[in-house]
């Protein structure tokens, strides 16, 4: 697979994890998830640019829920 698979895959490898950790503090157990926002960079895209796509993808992640990963003009995933 392309770049972009591989880092979308790992994403939601990475939120399945998140998910299913259950973390434990003075026998209080809390359940964490994550917004995950990515993005490929592009041929000739400036850092900055690549950047910046990859934090707008995040904030549609939690604009569309939350836990979850949305890659810069790809469709978000889990929930």
């Amino acid at each position: 697979g392309t770049g972009l698979e591989l880092a979308q895959r790992l994403g939601e490898r990475l939120l399945d994890v998140v998910r299913n950790q259950e973390f434990v503090c003075q026998d209080l157990s809390i359940s964490v998830t994550a917004s995950i926002g990515g993005a490929e960079l592009l041929p000739g895209e400036s850092v900055t640019s690549w950047l910046e796509r990859a934090d707008k993808a995040l904030y549609q992640a939690k604009e569309q829920g939350r836990n979850r990963l949305c890659m810069a003009k790809e469709t978000c995933s889990g929930g």
